[in-house]
């Protein structure tokens, strides 16, 4: 393969593990003195080996565990990667807190190996935490069970796995409101939150790696809490949330399961994050001492700053600003175009079609994995790429070349507006909320540019916009299930 060229894959070949695949390669690695600045296993690794390959300007192999490499995030680590790293002695410490953590929650039980049970292993979740600008914030290390060798019917119902999720509108509303309203609000994380739930099952668990030795010969843990990775963690401490929040005069909205509302404060709940909402300060700090009593676990941050990857900017005058910086810095990265110059829009004027005799994709990098990275974007702060991701969404499966140029030039368009993100700036609140819904469609847009011979190259195209107060809310950009036979329909459908 030349310089500059792209690999590509050839006859798929028997599957085999990923953690097996890397295992081999690093054991035909031939290192020497110049490597030992690498660690085993890292992508520097892999590209040394490349690099001792090339002549001529030409690679003469290329090993496919590079590819592998590169799909691991260096902010999710490998446990072994973690302990021969730079970062090996701050993992550590984040291991032995939750150890610590765990231990003095109560949340096992050391006893001898039950015969005829089944013991269910453990793995390290290892991760640095960063900030919604990029920057490390600190180092993480959580325990957790490996639930999928749970039997759903036999170790767990349906019932018992389902929590709710808190929908993105309703946040969006809220802080609307917060300026409108002029509201006070706090942001907290419970510590080790899953296990301050207790958990009615018969569960056992391995003993985690790097702590065998602590324990007596044959021993494994005993659950009494809840631990992530169980089928049942995100269920049983919703539950005990709720019920410690109802307690304490919160009562559950029918519109979001997890808005709860009480005489002062508005609570919004999103696994073991929360919300709250106030005209007064004291409202809030009153609800997270009553919490307290009831030993709920947890650390107050400074503001609502960042929620679930989002920054959230107070300006000075009264709007606010929602940017993901950091997440655009890694599709940037993922998709490998720092070389690639900006672009003014995310997409082409003409559709994106399935293009079947195109050139095949050069796959250097998981494009279904930056489609997922840009759905979230969109989703959350950048409604301005909705249509351009809805576009090469599409042919997550299947992909062409003309697809992924398509998708990096999404990733043009977002570094020459790296810094930019949704603003919500209300219309002053008047006797009533004001709602505006705006809804378009495009008829059979693909007709002409598509394949004539996919149906859905005559699919009509929704897009509506939902605004609350003059801010968006809800917005989405589809093809529409059925086929329209004229523009009136279309519209209709969009309706």
């Amino acid at each position: 393969m030349c310089k500059d060229t792209r690999f590509k894959p050839g006859k798929p070949l028997q599957k085999i593990r990923r953690e097996v695949l890397n295992k081999q390669f690093l054991m035909t690695l031939h290192w020497n003195e110049f490597m030992t600045g690498l660690k085993k296993g890292t992508l520097g690794g892999y590209a040394i080996e490349a690099i001792k390959n090339m002549q001529d300007g030409c690679l003469e192999y290329f090993n496919p565990s590079l590819l592998a490499a590169k799909a691991n995030s260096e902010d999710q680590p490998t446990f072994e990667e973690a302990m021969n790293g730079p970062n090996a002695s701050g993992f550590k410490q984040a291991m032995d807190k939750e150890i610590e953590t765990l231990e003095a929650n109560h949340t096992w039980d050391v006893v001898p190996r039950p015969k005829g049970k089944k013991v269910i292993s453990t793995t390290w979740n290892l991760r640095v935490k960063r900030l919604p600008s990029g920057f490390m914030s600190k180092l993480k290390a959580r325990l957790c069970c490996r639930g999928f060798e749970q039997i759903k019917g036999l170790d767990y119902t349906e019932e018992e796995s389902y929590s709710p999720v808190v929908s993105w509108v309703t946040v969006r509303i809220l802080l609307i409101m917060s300026i409108l309203l002029n509201l006070s609000t706090l942001q907290i994380d419970y510590t080790a939150a899953f296990t301050q739930a207790d958990i009615n099952q018969e569960v056992y668990i391995e003993i985690p790696r790097g702590y065998k030795d602590r324990y007596p010969p044959g021993s494994v843990f005993k659950l009494n809490k809840a631990l992530y990775g169980l089928a049942v963690s995100g269920k049983t401490f919703f539950l005990h949330l709720k019920e410690n929040l109802e307690k304490v005069g919160f009562v559950q909205s029918d519109a979001d399961a997890c808005l709860f509302v009480s005489e002062k404060v508005i609570c919004l709940v999103y696994v073991d994050d929360t919300l709250f909402f106030a005209r007064d300060q004291k409202d809030i700090d009153k609800v997270a001492e009553a919490l307290k009593k009831l030993k709920m676990d947890f650390t107050i941050e400074d503001d609502v700053a960042g929620f679930l990857g989002v920054h959230i900017d107070r300006r000075p005058d009264g709007t606010i600003e929602m940017t993901q910086k950091g997440l655009i810095d890694r599709i940037i990265d993922a998709l490998s175009i720092d070389h690639l110059g900006p672009r003014t829009t995310p997409a082409d004027v003409a559709p994106l079609g399935k293009d079947p005799e195109g050139a095949p994709a050069d796959a250097y990098y998981n494009y279904a994995s930056v489609i997922g990275m840009m759905s979230y974007l969109q989703g959350h702060s950048r409604p301005d790429i909705t249509y351009a991701v809805s576009q090469c969404a599409r042919y997550t499966h299947g992909q062409k070349k003309s697809h992924e140029i398509a998708l990096e030039r999404i990733g043009q368009y977002l570094k020459s507006t790296r810094d930019n993100g949704l603003i919500l700036k209300p219309i002053p609140l008047s006797h009533s909320w004001k709602i505006d819904i705006y809804v378009d469609a495009a008829f059979a847009p693909g007709w002409g540019h598509e394949d004539p011979a996919d149906p859905s190259c005559v699919k009509s195209r929704t897009g509506y916009l939902i605004e609350v107060q003059g801010c968006p809310v809800i917005w989405c950009s589809k093809l529409q299930t059925n086929i329209a036979t004229s523009t009136m329909e279309s519209e209709y459908t969009a309706l």
